[in-house]
């Protein structure tokens, strides 16, 4: 039997612990968890966690809430939630997302759910770097400029795939894959959309790997909305406008559908 939500033990991102669940904020018309309501110890006060931005783990012969980026001092700019209230208010809503949005600079960028690979190249070393093939420079690069990386063992190159959107339409087809030298990891994949036959980018937590296609909960309007990439280097400057852009169309009825709320483990 699974173990309740409540009164789990709190940790912040450099495994300090602070505080407890307090409980769960579902959403009515799916039941499903958004929020976790974290009461923090000593503060007097409670904040909401989206579900994307924590992970539920064994610790200690139990299970802990860790958090992906936020530390204790971070949550002291969180807006504060009052338990047991009915909510209702999207600005409410929009300025706790901005509040954690901002939280995952530097260091901690790609900490952000949007770059969970839960959904697609799952698992710790999606790519493979090739000793005898020449050093690839670091940063954001597409894979296919990049000969010191191929896709590992048993992972499949998504590269000429289609990408299908929202009531199962074909938005365009995954082109490439732009990968964090650094990591090892791929952060995007490259869209050529089908309405204009540009190219974007769509960080791959967005995405899901389904039978010969690739899915993700946006339409064509959505694509047409993020910026257009080209060149073999993505530049910071580069993943806000996408981030920004997706952000934006992703609001009101729409927000669950952000990486935010992706899941709870």
């Amino acid at each position: 039997m699974r173990e309740p939500l409540h009164a789990l033990p709190v940790y912040d991102a450099d495994e300090v612990p602070i505080g407890a669940t307090f409980g769960v904020l579902t959403e009515a018309d799916s039941g499903l968890v958004r929020y976790f309501d974290v009461s923090l110890e000593g503060r007097g006060r409670h904040v909401l966690v989206p579900v994307g931005h924590a992970r539920l783990e064994p610790h200690l012969g139990a299970l802990r809430l860790r958090l992906r980026a936020a530390t204790a001092p971070d949550l002291d700019r969180i807006p504060a939630y009052e338990p047991h209230t009915v909510w209702r208010e999207d600005a409410y809503q929009d300025e706790l997302l901005n509040a954690f949005g901002r939280l995952f600079q530097g260091q901690r960028y790609y900490a952000h759910p949007a770059y969970d690979h839960t959904g697609l190249y799952a698992g710790t070393h999606p790519l493979l770097s090739d000793p005898l093939a020449p050093m690839t420079e670091a940063g954001m690069r597409r894979l296919s400029d990049s000969p010191g990386f191929r896709v590992a063992e048993g992972g499949r190159d998504i590269t000429g795939w289609p990408l299908v959107g929202e009531r199962a339409v074909r938005l365009g087809t995954v082109s490439d894959l732009i990968v964090d030298a650094a990591a090892g990891q791929v952060r995007y994949l490259v869209i050529r959309r089908a309405v204009d036959d540009k190219e974007t980018a769509l960080p791959v937590g967005y995405a899901d790997l389904l039978e010969e296609h690739v899915s993700v909960p946006l339409d064509e309007d959505d694509l047409l909305a993020l910026p257009e990439i080209s060149g073999d280097v993505l530049e910071r400057d580069e993943e806000t406008r996408l981030r920004v852009a997706l952000d934006a169309r992703l609001r009101g009825e729409r927000t669950y559908a952000r990486p935010d709320f992706r899941r709870v483990a």
